[in-house]
């Protein structure tokens, strides 16, 4: 059963995942004020109460206060408290960021320098270890059809932008191996019936179209073939190690979608507070410059 099956829900939610993927999140997360704002939850009362800041955060205006509404300078008095938790949200959100984010995401900002970083370091090990857990992270949130790439993806930890250029990168690593080295896909090995789904009888649609989600399937299954046709996807790997690492990037950017919207959560209620001030406080200011001088 799919998650979301509104169609106007799902397509909220495939939105939502893209607006919230890590490497936006990281823009914050990865500056240094967002880093120090780390330091509001466990100490930012003492800071920010401190007598001596507020006794100059609540200066007036030259010429005084301007007359408002009451409601607006009744705002404008709490704008320590809106700084205070803007600046907690903020904290809580880049906390979070910094424990919870993929390492890639934490430390690189775009995939370029991710892929330059891997490649200095890459052996073929390496390579195989990131193509199978792309592969595990694709397996465990896309199941059935949402696997099949005629299909959209469902998942928006996995989504269909993502998973689009899995697809693509096992279908290449498929046409790199040797004839010799594929699965014999002109006998059906397993009898009808099988619950063997990666059996190499599917490995091609009616039509002739590479099943990629049954590759897949084929790599993971377990058994004696399916270490040997592995092997093969991992020394084709090799080949193409920067495209492993443009995918594990890529899709690592939409992972964990339930943590990336409480942090994105976090950020926004920070900066929604963070306003309150600003906007008080440079609305006094310019009814100040504009009302008419005493004589």
């Amino acid at each position: 059963m799919r998650i979301f099956d509104n169609y106007w829900i799902a397509e909220f939610v495939e939105r939502l995942s893209v607006a919230l993927k890590w490497d936006k999140l990281g823009a914050i997360g990865r500056s240094n004020i967002g880093r120090l704002t780390i330091l509001i939850p466990f100490v930012g009362y003492l800071i920010i109460f401190n007598p001596s800041f507020v006794s100059f955060f609540r200066q007036e205006l030259p010429g005084g206060i301007p007359n408002t509404y009451e409601w607006f300078s009744e705002l404008h008095e709490l704008r320590l408290i809106f700084l205070y938790f803007g600046l907690l949200f903020l904290g809580v959100g880049n906390l979070l960021f910094i424990l919870l984010a993929p390492e890639a995401l934490r430390r690189h900002s775009d995939v370029s320098g991710y892929v330059a970083e891997m490649e200095d370091v890459a052996s073929p090990s390496l390579i195989a270890s990131k193509l199978d857990e792309t592969i595990a992270r694709f397996q465990q949130v896309n199941q059935g059809e949402a696997a099949s790439p005629l299909f959209s993806s469902q998942s928006p930890s996995f989504p269909s932008d993502a998973s689009q250029h899995l697809h693509d990168l096992i279908a290449s690593l498929w046409r790199d191996i040797p004839q010799e080295g594929l699965p014999d896909v002109t006998e059906q090995d397993e009898p009808l019936g099988s619950l063997y789904e990666g059996s190499p009888y599917t490995v091609y649609s009616g039509s002739g179209y590479l099943l990629t989600d049954n590759v897949m399937d084929m790599m993971t299954a377990g058994g004696r073939a399916a270490l040997a046709f592995q092997f093969s996807m991992h020394q084709a790997a090799f080949g193409r190690s920067k495209e492993v690492f443009f995918v594990e990037f890529f899709s690592l950017g939409y992972a964990r979608f339930v943590v990336r919207t409480v942090i994105g959560f976090f950020f926004l209620i920070g900066f929604l507070a963070l306003i309150v001030p600003t906007l008080t406080t440079s609305i006094l200011v310019l009814l100040t410059a504009f009302q008419s001088p005493v004589m």
